[in-house]
């Protein structure tokens, strides 16, 4: 049985898996095989124990005693296996516990090594079925051998990062343009460098997003990485970088995401193997405890944040732009994409370790329909998300104002090309998934238009270009401005217009590309209605920092049930403001008027947002930011008539 448990249905993409740790589907197995040895060992151990006390303290009921172990096993699976719906694994369990009930019954009758012939044949069928059922043939591309290329001082230096989740539209004011007050960053990038506006991902999925956009080919897969073209660049030139979700973008010794884990390659690809092994092995609702195999694909232990991975990054290159060698960096960054949790580089203003079940909720979108659609999807939960999402881009946005910094207190601004993109968008639909809506939609641009801004070497004047382009073109553009010659084809450079577009194999017509649809219905954080506080919503967010005492009318104070309320930051954000959430329960008759202020310190200082769709007995579940210039303390909520 335990065998069968490498072959049940996590989510883990065994491509991606085997090309982080520069393995095979054999030794996967194998590794797979040798954790479920030792834990069936240890089951063993733990039967051995049970049995031997159980013939001291009830020797009469040993057989009884000594069966409940394995009952309890087979039922913890079966469990697993029924709760999945994976009923081919269950009756493929029951076909290897007859065939060994059959060798047990007949071993009398038939010689041992025709008994053991039929054992070792039926185990064979099992494992042959399975794999042939659910492990994806993994191929590696053969590395292309390229000759040694001299140095070469005048060489330009790369800076290309690659967002995830980030799409054009959220980076707009009203005009169509880059909003300044908002995103001071990206204003100043696009003043000296060409804003491809209309820039379209290949894949709306990361997995073959990123790899499309580094090797410049729309069918690449994460085994197409690291990139070949990185061994065509001068033997002098310093290459860093790293990808939040494990993804090689650069060479296993200069990610930086990987030398910073202080593990060995054996330890961390065995501990992953662990995880998942752990998540097959429990069924979800006793997997909680298990680190997360859902937002990586790779290395799920002990993970560095996605500001420590930054950081680092920031690090190498301030040392890199010191340094009179040339300098090429790639990094794939997680900054941009959901929990939507920050609005700088300072600590979250909501925990990162978020829960999304249903009695420990925030806002969120409708990535899983089927578990979300009856309580998150809704107009105003979009507003929400969509303004959490503007005050999260602060943080890449933070993250561009110092690279700008370094590079130019370097004096290495104008040699420097620098590559700012993202792997696919984000469609803010109600009722929909917003990463799996239709190519009609009206809010399919923001799953697939993504920025792209690329300053070229001695780039000083501010270009835009409005023909579409694919972010395939990048790396035929960079190579050009290197002077290098790829060893495969590539995309066409973009300084050509494309006439097909294919977003997810299919071809797609992009005469789609309406940014009104974004800013329309106050989603953006320049239309809310209290821009200062846009996570305010309704008829009280005119009344934001006003004093409670001098309020119009008629307010009661609400009683919570299971109130929890956050702060996670120790200092106020880069635009001077403070941040708590808090959440819990409320009666669902307790406020006709649906108007709930959050007071603290005397001043209205948020607004709350009920979910009438989570009921704690006679309560609603409830949502809301509290924003002062003071550290929050003592929320109390009133309802407003």
């Amino acid at each position: 049985m335990f065998i069968l448990l490498p072959f049940t249905a996590e989510r883990v993409q065994y491509k991606t898996f085997l090309v982080v740790h520069e393995t095979t589907v054999l030794e996967l197995i194998i590794g797979y095989l040798l954790l479920n040895f030792i834990l069936l060992a240890a089951l063993n151990l733990a039967f051995y124990i049970i049995d031997a006390m159980s013939k001291i303290i009830f020797p009469r009921l040993v057989f009884i005693t000594a069966c409940i172990p394995s009952i309890l096993y087979f039922g913890l699976l079966s469990w697993k296996w029924i709760s999945t719906r994976e009923f081919f694994h269950l009756l493929m369990t029951l076909l290897f516990i007859f065939t060994i009930g059959i060798w047990v019954h007949r071993s009398n009758k038939l010689r041992v090594s025709k008994s053991t012939t039929a054992f070792g044949l039926s185990v064979a069928v099992v494992i042959a079925v399975l794999s042939a059922q659910t492990v994806v043939p993994f191929a590696k591309w053969s590395t292309t051998t390229v000759s040694e290329v001299s140095n070469n001082s005048s060489s330009p230096n790369l800076i290309w990062l690659v967002l995830d989740e980030l799409n054009t539209t959220s980076l707009l004011n009203k005009d169509g343009e880059i909003d300044a007050s908002l995103y001071p960053g990206f204003s100043r990038l696009s003043q000296t460098s060409t804003w491809y506006s209309n820039a379209i991902t290949p894949h709306t999925w990361t997995v073959r997003a990123v790899p499309s956009i580094l090797t410049g080919s729309d069918v690449a897969t994460s085994s197409d990485l690291p990139m070949e073209w990185l061994k065509l660049l001068p033997s002098n030139t310093h290459q860093f970088g790293y990808s939040d979700i494990g993804l090689p973008v650069c060479s296993r010794e200069s990610c930086r995401s990987v030398s910073q884990l202080n593990a060995t390659d054996f330890n961390i690809y065995f501990r992953d193997l662990a995880i998942v092994l752990g998540h097959k092995f429990f069924p979800s609702s006793l997997s909680g405890w298990i680190p997360s195999i859902e937002n990586r694909w790779a290395r799920f232990g002990k993970q560095p944040s996605r500001l420590d991975t930054m950081q680092w990054w920031i690090d190498d290159l301030q040392k890199a732009t010191e340094s009179d060698q040339p300098f090429v960096t790639v990094a794939h960054s997680l900054l941009t994409h959901h929990p939507w949790i920050r609005d700088g580089l300072e600590s979250s203003f909501i925990s990162p370790k978020i829960n999304y079940s249903k009695n420990h909720f925030i806002p969120m979108t409708c990535d899983d329909p089927v578990t979300f659609a009856s309580y998150f999807c809704s107009q105003e939960l979009m507003m929400l998300s969509k303004r959490m999402y503007g005050l999260n881009i602060r943080t890449v946005d933070d993250v561009l104002v110092r690279i700008l910094d370094i590079l130019e207190n370097t004096n290495k601004l104008d040699s420097t090309m620098i590559v700012v993109t993202s792997d696919h968008g984000f469609a803010f639909a109600t009722n929909k998934d917003g990463r799996r809506i239709a190519p009609s939609d009206e809010n399919y641009s923001n799953l697939v238009n993504v920025p792209l801004f690329v300053k070229y070497p001695n780039q000083v004047i501010k270009k835009t270009i409005a023909d579409p382009r694919r972010t395939t073109q990048v790396l035929s553009t960079v190579l050009s401005e290197f002077q290098l010659v790829s060893p495969r084809s590539l995309d066409m450079p973009l300084s050509e217009t494309p006439t097909e577009f294919k977003i997810d194999d299919n071809v797609q017509n992009i005469d789609l590309l309406d940014k009104s649809v974004w800013i329309s219905g106050g989603g953006s954080l320049t239309e809310a209605e209290n821009p200062t506080y846009p996570l305010a919503l309704g008829v009280l967010s005119s009344l934001m920092a006003t004093e409670f005492s001098l309020l119009q009318g008629s307010a009661k104070i609400l009683t919570t049930k299971t109130l929890i309320f956050e702060t996670f930051r120790e200092a106020a954000s880069k635009d001077g403001y403070y941040r708590s959430l808090l959440r819990g329960y409320i009666a669902s008759d307790s406020c006709p008027t649906g108007n709930i202020a959050i007071v603290t310190g005397g001043l209205i200082t948020g607004t709350i947002h009920r979910y009438p769709s989570f009921k704690l007995k006679n309560s609603d579940g409830f949502w809301g930011v509290a924003q002062s210039k003071s550290p929050i303390s003592n929320p109390i909520l009133y309802c407003v008539t």
